[in-house]
């Protein structure tokens, strides 16, 4: 039986494309780790491979008790954790976003909580569609709609238009409000 027939789509889910962006990031990150913790090149990198190696070397540090690289790169100087693996990934959007310390607080303060801990490569884009996908932010975010314009009507003289204004009462306004006013 073929796959679309089934009902699934021949493109790539975005998740597939995190695992594949992870295992392309991976071995990069390796190589990185072993020069880090060696001081030599993982055997085979060309020679342009092993400058950028070097280059990014001083924006990481191997952590080998913790078994965890961190970054150093960040312009608020913090180290943040490298997240390796779409596990972890994973753990992390739920963390900060899906659970409820996380809050479902839309993608820039999902990315503000993440991006204080954490850093990977392509974290904003990550998390933008993280947030898209969560079933609860698109069931309670409420539909951004623009007011009409108002266009003003020119008279001539006094009464010459009378009219009746449609537009409903604001229901948030409360009774406080309106005291002051006539204060």
């Amino acid at each position: 039986m073929d796959s679309t027939s089934s009902g699934e789509s021949l493109l790539p889910s975005v998740e597939q494309k995190m695992y594949f962006q992870f295992a392309l990031q991976n071995e990069k990150i390796e190589n990185l780790i072993t020069y880090l913790q060696t001081g030599s090149f993982v055997v085979g990198l060309t020679r342009n491979q092993q400058t950028v190696i070097k280059r990014q070397a001083s924006l990481y540090t191997w952590d080998s008790m913790k078994q965890v690289l961190y970054y150093l790169g960040s312009r608020d100087g913090k180290k943040k954790v490298v997240i390796r693996d779409p596990d972890q990934l994973t753990r992390v959007f739920h963390l900060y976003h899906g659970n409820g310390t996380g809050g479902h607080s839309g993608w820039r303060g999902t990315y503000e909580k993440i991006s204080q801990r954490y850093f990977w490569h392509g974290i904003k884009e990550d998390i933008r569609h993280y947030v898209a996908r969560c079933k609860r932010c698109q069931r309670f975010t409420p539909f951004k709609t623009m007011a009409r314009e108002v266009k003003p009507i020119k008279v001539k003289s006094p009464l010459e238009m009378t009219g009746m204004s449609l537009i409903e009462k604001d229901e948030t306004a409360t009774k406080d409000t309106h005291d002051e006013e006539d204060k």
